[in-house]
């Protein structure tokens, strides 16, 4: 983990998305669902604003994460280790 990425999610921002680097797609994936949130584990999307289908409807965008859930987000992505990063905008 890099200095600024613990910084930030010890410095209790609320409301950070959290994303990890793909090497081997080469693309970044942010977080779309929590553990419990209708699954096991978390849930990914590489579209940080959601799919937008015909009806207008959009599923699973990218979502804020609590200060809570940044230290949750952060163990995992080092315990897989995998870089990571949190954004105030997407």
């Amino acid at each position: 983990m890099m200095n600024h990425e613990k910084r930030v999610a010890l410095a209790g921002s609320e409301g950070l998305y959290g994303a990890y680097w793909r090497k081997d797609l080469k693309t970044w994936w942010y977080a779309a669902q929590k553990p419990g949130d209708g699954g096991v584990d978390w849930g990914w999307t590489t579209n940080p604003r959601g799919k937008k289908h015909s009806d207008g409807s959009v599923t699973d965008p990218a979502i804020r994460l609590t200060t809570y859930w940044q230290r949750r987000f952060a163990k995992h992505c080092k315990d897989c280790g995998k870089q990571f990063k949190f954004l105030k905008t997407v």
